[in-house]
């Protein structure tokens, strides 16, 4: 892949080369240049201890004339095809093929910005234009290249985010994992496995990408005589978003047994002739999977705060369809929208939250800042047209509707994301203490997303899992019957 794309640039590199090669080996007598300049001429000049060319007058007197030794005597230059013939000689010692890094911002922002003269889509707090994963997918429908790239960044984070990290820590073949209280808003523990990825499905990932993100899991094996047994909510949070939202057609959804996703694209795109039961011929994710998969970006999205322009860019279409989707899905959910609406009132009155678990989160300078500017900080356009002439100030409002727009979407999800949290975490608690009762020797070992992983005796197994299952399913009682089927296995991935 990264050969691939390095092809595909290579004519498109030229002045990027030129200011690499010009600002890494600099056209000078002293440093690497010059002692390439040696190596490329094969120079009779004496070492020094370290190894070098000496360069001094008295040595390169005594060489007969040349454009090396002119230019190293300071009396003449070197022809343009002489200093690329350095260059290259240096870059072949360098131990890579290629100049041009895939993975260095500055490289592509050089690539994308003055060879292309493409427009940033977003910007630095200190106004510099940033190649980061939306601009990325704002340019893979222009540069088929650009999708290679995307998945090329996929597999260095794969590897150097688990892969060598494991391989750094751990002992004697064991990972020991640290779990942290106190470390999120939301109340979900932190832990260096908190964000193990989740095993993906054949079309949601490139298949070479797909291959490594689902071998992640494998890694960690239960010890001899033991047993994983595992157990994921089912949707846990589009369940308690459907239960803290009050709407009654998005309760239903669960209550009937159908899919979530496929539901809200059925009503929020009008779509007919197609059902969100998994059982039914027609189900939406069997006949048209894609419009499955769209509606996942703006499913939690919306309720979270997602706008129109971002919505537009994740899934590559018009800003107005991408509005066009949004009323279309707060209308198909009126409930939804009233919910919304009361989260944000709470959050500009009272400046805080609180999840139905009692955790809150506080936001007192959102009163603050509502009070002083609602007129107009939550619109660009009548921001800019009230400070655009006078710029230090329209920068600082800015910054001011940025924090707002913060504080508008925690007030939503926070509510979602902590509840979802509390329930997970007390299933932990809940577990832990009934093996202790039954004096089975397990324990909890991992809590991944709404995952948990608990390790028992081989003998106890079943049992366990059974209790397991139980436990996260009964442990806290929403206006839905949450789902977390259990299942036995040796590794991380063998019973999810």
């Amino acid at each position: 892949m990264h050969k691939k794309i390095q092809e595909v640039i290579a004519p498109d590199l030229d002045l990027f080369n030129e200011w690499y090669l010009n600002k890494e080996l600099p056209v000078k007598k002293t440093g690497d240049f010059g002692q390439y300049l040696c190596i490329l001429f094969d120079l009779d000049l004496p070492k020094t201890k370290t190894g070098k060319f000496s360069i001094s007058s008295k040595a390169l007197e005594a060489l007969e004339d040349s454009e090396a030794k002119s230019f190293l005597m300071g009396v003449g230059d070197l022809n343009e095809s002489t200093i690329l013939s350095v260059q290259k000689l240096w870059q072949a010692d360098q131990g890579d093929d290629y100049i041009f890094n895939l993975s260095s911002k500055d490289h592509l922002k050089r690539l994308f910005f003055t060879k292309y003269g493409e427009n940033p889509v977003s910007k630095t707090d200190k106004g510099n234009p940033q190649v980061d994963h939306l601009f990325l997918m704002n340019m893979e429908g222009k540069y088929e290249w650009v999708k290679d790239l995307i998945n090329y960044n996929k597999l260095n984070k794969i590897k150097s985010t688990y892969m060598d990290r494991f391989l750094e820590t751990h002992l004697g073949g064991v990972i020991y994992p640290s779990f942290f209280q106190h470390r999120t808003i939301s109340g979900r523990f932190g832990s260096n496995l908190q964000q193990l990825p989740r095993p993906k499905e054949d079309g949601e990932l490139n298949e070479v990408v797909l291959k490594y993100n689902n071998i992640i899991r494998k890694f960690f094996t239960s010890r001899d005589d033991c047993v994983f047994i595992d157990s994921d909510y089912e949707s846990l949070e589009p369940h308690v978003f459907a239960h803290v939202s009050g709407d009654e057609n998005l309760k239903n959804i669960f209550k009937n047994g159908h899919d979530f996703y496929s539901t809200i694209a059925i009503r929020t795109e009008k779509l007919d002739g197609v059902s969100a039961d998994k059982k039914a011929d027609n189900y939406l994710g069997k006949v048209n999977k894609p419009l499955r998969q769209k509606a996942k970006a703006y499913s939690l999205g919306v309720p979270y705060g997602l706008g129109d322009y971002a919505l537009s860019k994740q899934l590559d279409i018009h800003q107005d369809e991408a509005k066009n989707l949004i009323d279309g899905y707060l209308n198909g959910f009126p409930e939804l929208k009233k919910w919304m609406d009361n989260s944000v009132d709470q959050c500009v009155t009272k400046g805080f939250v609180k999840s139905e678990a009692g955790r809150i989160r506080h936001m007192p300078s959102a009163p603050k800042i509502w009070f002083a500017h609602k007129d107009y900080i939550m619109d660009n356009l009548l921001l800019w047209k009230r400070y655009h002439d006078s710029p230090k100030k329209y920068t600082q409002m800015k910054y001011l509707a940025k924090e707002m727009k913060n504080y508008i979407n925690n007030s939503r999800n926070f509510q979602i994301q902590s509840l979802s949290a509390s329930i997970t975490n007390r299933a932990c608690i809940a577990i832990n203490r009934e093996l202790k009762r039954k004096g089975i020797n397990g324990s909890v070992i991992a809590q991944i997303h709404d995952q948990i992983i608990v390790e028992v005796p081989k003998k106890d197994a079943e049992e366990c899992r059974k209790m397991v299952q139980f436990l996260m399913e009964n442990v806290y009682k929403l206006s839905l019957k949450l789902k977390a089927p259990a299942e036995i296995g040796l590794d991380f991935s063998d019973a999810h």
